[in-house]
């Protein structure tokens, strides 16, 4: 996901305030950069997610397997996430609550070199040294609901506007790079919740995140040579193997929906 220099909104595991917020890293099935497939930009949403479902079941395994971190994932979960106020499936792997962040970067840097992503976001909500403001409305993870509350929330303030992913029952809107303070991230948040159409939308909470964006520019380095580096020479072999797996579903997809 295309996931720095604005706010993004990432629905989050509502946890007890006690309780340890696992990392969690985000991320898109659909690649960021690669052969020209024209008609993905109008293929509806079901597509979209035949594509993510597959990459979860079959290539966000062997990622993890490939690090050595499979009983670390706790957690894949997809669900509709927006960019550019247009909403498409995304994924979020949770990892253990004792996986600390060096384990989370290298798995984002894995799934970015796999899917050919441009970044991948990697967010604790708990860490004490957490600069990002964050705060959480609780919505049904429904793709069409989930859109109109995301053009409504850009529309309300535009620090909302920048994208979202959905995991369970809430919305979690973060201000990356804002510079908010946590009381006036909250109160543009409470406010879109409150004059939404749909009762549902509901504030829940807000607090300070630690967030980590992992970035290649692809077309500088074709080869993913950024997220290459910060992985470790082992498992590159099998991370290769994956990434093909990966392309080959694509194609598949592609032929099938016409989106070439």
């Amino acid at each position: 996901m295309r996931l720095l220099a604005f706010a993004v909104t990432l629905l989050a595991v509502l946890a007890p305030p006690a309780a340890a917020a696992p990392w969690t890293i985000h991320f898109e099935a659909l690649p960021a950069t690669g052969p020209a497939l024209p008609g993905l930009a109008d293929a509806p949403y079901g597509e979209r997610e035949e594509l993510t479902r597959l990459a979860a079941d079959e290539i966000v395994p062997a990622v993890t397997g490939a690090l050595g971190l499979s009983g670390a994932v706790t957690e894949v979960a997809i669900g509709p996430g927006g960019w550019r106020l247009a909403t498409q499936a995304s994924l979020r792997a949770v990892l253990a609550a004792d996986a600390d962040e060096a384990a989370a970067r290298r798995l984002a840097a894995a799934l970015g070199l796999v899917f050919r992503q441009s970044d991948v976001l990697a967010a604790d909500l708990d860490a004490a040294d957490g600069e990002a403001a964050y705060g959480i409305v609780a919505l049904p993870a429904d793709p069409v609901l989930t859109q109109r509350f995301y053009l409504h929330a850009a529309v309300a303030d535009r620090g909302l506007g920048g994208g979202y992913s959905m995991i369970d029952q809430g919305m979690l809107f973060l201000d990356i790079d804002g510079g908010r303070s946590e009381a006036r991230f909250a109160a543009a948040l409470r406010r879109a919740a409150a004059r939404f159409d749909d009762p549902r939308a509901t504030f829940r909470r807000a607090g300070h995140a630690r967030v980590v964006a992992i970035e290649h520019d692809w077309r500088k380095d074709p080869s993913g040579g950024t997220y290459r580096s910060r992985i470790g020479p082992a498992a590159l072999p099998q991370l290769d193997r994956a990434a093909a797996r990966h392309r080959a579903l694509v194609d598949l997809l592609a032929a099938g929906y016409g989106w070439r």
